[in-house]
């Protein structure tokens, strides 16, 4: 009896036999592949960023920047945290 209620369960048919399986709680990440087809920056991308930086510049000489400090004090006052 005992031989096909451990059979029925996947028990072990030794008493005294202490079966470990250490791939049994083991949890693995997938192995994921991320890539793109495109390698380079279109020209006309490239044409934009280098404008956006030409503007960022020219604002920051002109001291249209705020400091960091005071943007983290207007965020906090505006969405109330912490």
């Amino acid at each position: 009896m005992y031989i096909w209620i451990s059979k029925l369960f996947g028990m072990s048919n030794h008493f005294n036999k202490k079966e470990t399986n250490l791939d049994l709680n083991k949890v693995e990440e997938p192995i994921a592949e991320y890539s793109s087809e495109k390698t380079q920056l279109d020209s006309e991308l490239i044409s934009v960023l280098n404008q956006m930086l030409k503007i960022g510049l020219k604002q920051i000489e002109l001291g249209q920047t705020k400091p960091h400090e005071q943007v983290m004090t207007e965020m906090k006052l505006k969405y109330n945290f912490k």
